[in-house]
């Protein structure tokens, strides 16, 4: 320790004692310079501590006015963050380990120690005391945003729920996820993205009073603990302020960055009558906001905890079906434009829950908001390459087979390795692979989806845009990625008539993926028409219910090692 003068309060009613003291304090000065303030009484005691500064007590344990461990609890009480040496004549190593446990740093035994001891022994209680406080900081601070963390904000809201309980007052819990965080990681890199948190977090403190907690959560989440609030209007006017506030740019490096927030609000007592209920109830009404278009609030309804009840027994329910078997793979053909071969098999994820087959539609979303959607996808390969082998055993030509992937597959970075470890364990080469994807994935410039679809090509499969021109249809976007194929949507074919804009528009989009070396698939046609009309288009592959609907392994086996070519490609023939 530095020779740094030090400021002591001295508590003894005992003179001879204290002038003691405060002669070894002097005897030690080139080591522990300090000034000594000295009581008698634990209430002058009390006076001194309020109105000035001390760095360390050395406190008497029998005093006129109070004895033994109410003389450490009552410092403390007023001063808790300064280091308390005890004095004592008890040499009780039991009473001295009540002391420690109630907070002092050191005790002495009077007339036990040379004046060098309790030199050092006040200075070790201090440097004690600076390395408790550095732990505590650690333990209940986050280190990026300087503010609360969990730990501490869930220890400041039970202590303010306790206060508007007995008070009969009212308290806001408000919980704030960012919108847009992921992409400014991805974009900048993580210093920009801590440089972001800190921002937010100034911002935030800077929309409350002092009085109120700020507190990182956890990644981008923050919570926000507003106390003494008696109407929910009161909690809604601070999100409104907090969205404006966190919505406005930031810049850094000169670059602009723009990012918003979703907050769900818990008033106290309505959301919940303790700090675990409430949070909880924050939360889901925070999801709630994102799922409502994000950049906004939702204050938490009884309606919302019925409804997460529910989506939580469906994630149940869709944990248990991964793992008791109850996923199941149906394969839709799709159908070379000549009529004469089936061109390949899409595998479609199925759950028979109870008896009653469930679409993907149902359950996707669940999965994804689990994170069950990796190991649920994992198996679809799997399970796509061991059919691959099983009908390859029993003599069918198996013609390529395409599966689907969801946005948090691909923003996987480990995919396409346990891909390669999937395709290697069944002896598949990867061009019989082919994986769909949506064309809204591919609008955001995700740099994490660009390069697990890199990957996924230098693996040697092959990648098509399902649902093409279902609400975008632009192919500005393969500028960044590349793929193979595109599947043209329902959506442009249904009723299609010859001459129409549609059929002119589907001929240009057939005319211009030719240009860039895509393959076309037409989905979704289900009368011969619309084969009549689209056929002169020159596609190169036609899938939907006229030709075949969805079908289990077993009857694909007989399509495709029994069932004879179609004996002429006349597309006035419903040929299956």
């Amino acid at each position: 320790m530095s020779a740094v003068s030090v400021n002591l309060l001295l508590v003894e009613d005992n003179r001879a004692d204290a002038r003691l003291v405060q002669a070894w304090l002097q005897d030690g000065a080139s080591v522990l310079p300090a000034r000594c303030h000295h009581v008698s009484y634990l209430r002058d005691a009390v006076d001194a501590l309020r109105g000035n500064h001390f760095d360390a007590v050395l406190l008497d344990m029998s005093l006129p006015d109070s004895e033994g461990i109410d003389n450490v609890d009552r410092i403390r009480e007023v001063a808790d963050d300064l280091p308390i040496v005890v004095l004592t004549g008890r040499d009780d190593e039991a009473f001295g380990l009540t002391v420690l446990q109630h907070g002092a740093q050191d005790y002495l035994v009077k007339g036990r120690h040379t004046g060098d001891y309790v030199n050092r022994s006040v200075r070790y209680a201090i440097e004690r005391k600076r390395l408790e406080e550095q732990l505590v900081r650690l333990a209940h601070f986050d280190v990026v945003t300087g503010l609360a963390n969990r730990v501490r904000f869930v220890d400041r809201l039970e202590h303010a729920v306790a206060r508007a309980t007995r008070r009969r007052e009212g308290l806001a819990i408000l919980y704030l996820d960012l919108d847009g965080f992921k992409l400014v990681n991805d974009t900048y890199g993580h210093t920009a993205g801590d440089w972001l948190l800190h921002q937010v977090g100034k911002r935030l403190t800077n929309c409350v009073r002092d009085e109120d907690t700020v507190a990182r959560i956890g990644g981008d989440e923050f919570a926000i603990l507003i106390e003494e609030i008696e109407a929910l209007q009161g909690a809604i006017t601070v999100a409104e302020k907090l969205l404006a506030e966190v919505g406005a740019p930031y810049y850094f490096k000169g670059t602009e960055i723009l990012v918003g927030a979703s907050i769900g609000i818990a008033p106290f007592p309505a959301s919940g009558q303790d700090g675990e209920t409430l949070m909880n109830h924050a939360d889901i009404a925070m999801y709630r906001s994102k799922e409502s278009g994000r950049h906004g609030y939702q204050c938490f309804t009884q309606e919302m905890r019925l409804e997460t009840s529910r989506q939580r027994e469906a994630e149940k329910a869709l944990e248990r079906a991964l793992h008791a078997g109850e996923f199941e793979l149906f394969y839709q053909p799709r159908v070379a434009v000549d009529g004469q071969r089936i061109a390949a098999l899409e595998a479609l994820l199925r759950w028979r829950d109870r008896g009653t087959l469930k679409v993907p539609q149902s359950f996707i979303p669940l999965l994804e908001r689990t994170g069950l959607i990796g190991e649920v996808g994992d198996w679809v390969v799997a399970s796509v390459c061991a059919q691959i082998q099983t009908w390859r055993e029993v003599g069918c030509d198996v013609p390529l087979v395409s599966i689907n992937l969801s946005a948090n597959q691909l923003r996987d970075v480990g995919l396409s390795r346990r891909l390669r470890r999937i395709l290697d364990s069944y002896d598949i080469r990867p061009d019989t692979i082919e994986f769909e994807i949506t064309e809204t994935l591919l609008l955001g410039k995700d740099e994490t989806v660009k390069r697990v679809l890199q990957e996924l090509r230098e693996l040697g499969c092959s990648i098509a845009i399902d649902d093409f021109g279902a609400g975008y249809c632009s192919f500005a976007y393969l500028r960044d990625y590349r793929v193979d194929v595109i599947k043209i949507d329902r959506g442009f074919i249904s009723g299609i008539t010859a001459g129409s804009t549609e059929a002119l528009l589907v001929g240009g989009i057939i005319r211009l993926a030719r240009d860039l070396s895509l393959k076309v698939v037409i989905e979704g046609v289900e009368c011969r028409e619309e084969v009549e009309v689209l056929r002169p288009c020159n596609p190169d592959e036609f899938q939907g219910y006229l030709f075949h609907k969805p079908m289990e392994a077993a009857a694909i086996r007989k399509l495709l090692c029994f069932a004879p070519a179609p004996p002429n490609p006349d597309v006035s023939q419903n040929w299956h």
